[in-house]
């Protein structure tokens, strides 16, 4: 299973990508699906197992995250408890 972050900017994910490699934790830059959002256009996806921590990281930093999605292989992406 993996997440995916959206964010409210282009800004924050790069912020985002660039603070989550410095606490080593690994992760792929992919262009956010536009059945999610439209106004980003860059996510961040990584394991399930690292998204809580991750998510912590990113908020301490003042990272604005817009939406939290989960998927399983080949599945859609759903909802995980905050408003995009």
């Amino acid at each position: 299973m993996t997440v995916l972050f959206t964010f409210i900017s282009v800004h924050h994910a790069l912020k985002a990508e660039k603070l989550l490699q410095t606490k080593g934790i690994e992760l792929d830059i992919i262009p956010t699906p536009r059945s999610i959002s439209t106004s980003c256009g860059i996510s961040i996806i990584l394991a399930t197992q690292i998204a809580d921590v991750a998510e912590e990281h990113m908020l301490a930093a003042g990272v604005q995250i817009s939406g939290k999605y989960q998927s399983s292989e080949g599945s859609e992406w759903s909802k995980d408890g905050r408003e995009s």
